[in-house]
This record gives structure tokens, sequence and C-alpha cells, in this order.
């Protein structure tokens, strides 16, 4: 469970970096195009990642929107 909550952090911030990196109009969305924001908290302590290795995969496994709610 801690993976995942670190893992699901980690790509929360991933995403928020690239949507600060390119900033687009989005007045006129359709289709496959928007915006995902993420909001709650994380209430266990944080992982731990090994900084001596730059290739790292964090598998989040299949997660039902559910878990979202």
């Amino acid at each position: 469970m801690k993976k995942m909550l670190c893992a699901l952090l980690m790509a929360g911030m991933a995403c928020s970096v690239q949507a600060t990196s390119g900033r687009q109009d989005m007045s006129n969305v359709s289709g496959e195009y928007g915006n995902v924001r993420f909001h709650g908290r994380v209430f266990v302590s944080p992982c731990v990642l090994d900084m001596a290795s730059r290739d790292q995969t964090i598998d989040l496994g299949d997660i039902s929107t559910s878990r979202f709610r």
C-alpha cells in the first residue's frame, strides 16, 4: 500500500511539472484533450527512493477509479 501511495504521489508531481511547462489555451477542449487535477492527501510516511540509481521503475498495477472517490 505504501508503494502504491508513493507511486501515485510521484505520478501527481510528474503531471504537475508537465502541466506547468507548456501552458496552452484550453478554452475549446474536445475529445481526448483537457486537464486532470489531483486533489487529496497522503497520510502515510513517504517512501524512500534509491538515489544511487538513475533508472527506477514504479509499478502502479491496476487501479480502479472507485479508489479515487
